[in-house]
């Protein structure tokens, strides 16, 4: 029962849960850094690159996370998910867009209000993220579609 495939889903839908808090918590610790430690390094212009990334990132999550719900409606309709069925929109680029997604948000925030505090703590939580949650996520992707995660995987680096 344990290993059962809705056991599974849970435990990864588990692990992106705390995955993604990570980059809330850490956007709440940057501001909170940045109202104690004001440093300010970027120009005032540094905020137009902040609003290109945030628009940029919020595609980037919306369009992971719809690629995700379809891919989810494609499995109730397949027997088994071969290679390319993990290949597909921003997926064909990053196992994670949806990170990569979040870790933009977080930094074009630092820009748009020019903290550098900002920056470094959602460059640390993508590390934590990537380092600690992802590997536990892949972990179980692997376990639940085995051979052709593993084929995905080494086809798509990021």
């Amino acid at each position: 029962m344990e290993n059962s495939p809705k056991t599974q889903t849970k435990t990864v839908h588990n692990i992106l849960a705390y995955s993604y808090s990570i980059y809330l918590f850490a956007l709440v610790a940057g501001v909170f850094l940045d109202v104690l430690f004001p440093i300010r390094v970027f120009s005032e212009n540094i905020s137009v690159l902040g609003m290109i990334l945030l628009i940029i990132a919020s595609a980037l999550v919306v369009w992971a996370q719809n690629t995700s719900r379809a891919l989810r409606r494609m499995k109730q309709d397949k027997e088994k998910l071969e290679t390319v069925d993990f290949c597909r929109g921003p997926y064909c680029v990053s196992r994670s867009p949806t990170h990569w997604g979040l870790f933009l948000l977080v930094v074009s925030l630092g820009f748009l209000l020019n903290s550098v505090l900002i920056i470094v703590v959602g460059i640390i939580a993508f590390l934590v993220s990537k380092g600690v949650f992802l590997r536990r996520e892949e972990n179980l992707l692997v376990q639940k579609y085995g051979e052709e995660y593993l084929k995905y995987k080494k086809q798509v680096k990021l």
